[in-house]
């Protein structure tokens, strides 16, 4: 059944400018990394481990770093439970939010040795895992990129600046 010309004069495209307010959160490292056994990490066949987290409003989003034989193969994201699918448009904002912020992701992941990994996980921008939290009309979103990995968010409590 086709629309009714009422109907599609009801439906526009609107562009609109509007100030969003980005600030990107810090990631922590997890204390316990330092004393991570590097030399027993390097022999396991395949093991996944805790690195740290971007704290957010609603969530913890820890990055687990997959060991396998000795090479730091992908790196894991938790999700926070509302995940919202990041469109294109989104996803577009996000790295465009993350590359103004020097935070840009570039290229795929790389496999690495676990030495190397450990050495460089305080260096969150060197691992290729970056979150941003931004605000537009009131609405707040937190989101994280992995590697060329998808983008994923969560719609979060607005951003109160700190006096």
């Amino acid at each position: 059944m086709a629309k009714s010309k009422k109907a599609a004069e009801n439906v526009f495209a609107l562009r609109h400018t509007a100030e969003v307010k980005v600030a990107v959160p810090e990631f922590q490292l997890l204390s316990s990394v330092k004393y991570l056994d590097v030399e027993a990490l390097s022999r396991v066949s395949k093991v996944k481990i805790d690195v740290g987290f971007f704290k957010s409003p609603c969530c913890e989003r820890h990055l687990r770093a997959v060991i396998e034989t000795g090479m730091v193969t992908s790196l894991e994201m938790d999700s926070c439970s509302d995940l919202i699918p990041a469109n294109s448009d989104l996803a577009a904002f996000v790295k465009t939010a993350l590359k103004r912020a020097r935070r840009s992701v570039t290229g795929k992941w790389k496999p690495m040795p676990v030495k190397d990994f450990l050495a460089r996980a305080g260096n969150i921008k060197e691992i290729e895992t970056n979150c941003i939290e931004f605000t537009i009309f009131g609405h707040t979103f937190f989101c994280c990129q992995t590697g060329d990995g998808p983008v994923s968010c969560v719609h979060i409590e607005p951003i109160v600046a700190k006096p």
